[in-house]
């Protein structure tokens, strides 16, 4: 896959250090419940996003990324199991549904820092 193609580079590409916060708030590809890290600074000048903030975000993506990927495969093992249920199968497919959206958003994100960075 692209994304993880591009998790290999940003790792060998990635700069050491960095240091400062960033004021801006990041989209967080769970639908925006909890904190933010930042990952961008606002545009009320020259200031660049922070490295350090962008890194950050980046490591949390990627650990919320290995869980929707793991609660995928727990769904998909759920519908082979109850494949006669439709009633189940219906539900476990919504939860499916909305879960790769939210995959698929942290994904995105994840591809726009690894840009900045």
């Amino acid at each position: 896959e692209q994304y993880l193609r591009l998790r290999a580079d940003a790792a060998e590409t990635r700069p050491a250090g960095g240091a400062g916060r960033t004021e801006g708030g990041a989209v967080r590809a769970d639908g925006g419940a909890g904190r933010t890290d930042g990952g961008a600074a606002r545009t009320d000048g020259a200031r660049k996003p922070d490295p350090r903030a962008a890194r950050k975000e980046l490591a949390r993506l990627e650990r919320q990324i290995a869980k929707f990927e793991q609660r995928e495969a727990e769904l998909h093992a759920e519908l082979a199991e109850h494949a006669t249920d439709y009633l189940l199968v219906g539900r476990l497919t919504e939860q499916l549904r909305q879960l790769v959206t939210e995959k698929d958003q942290a994904e995105s994100r994840w591809l726009e820092l690894s840009d900045e960075l």
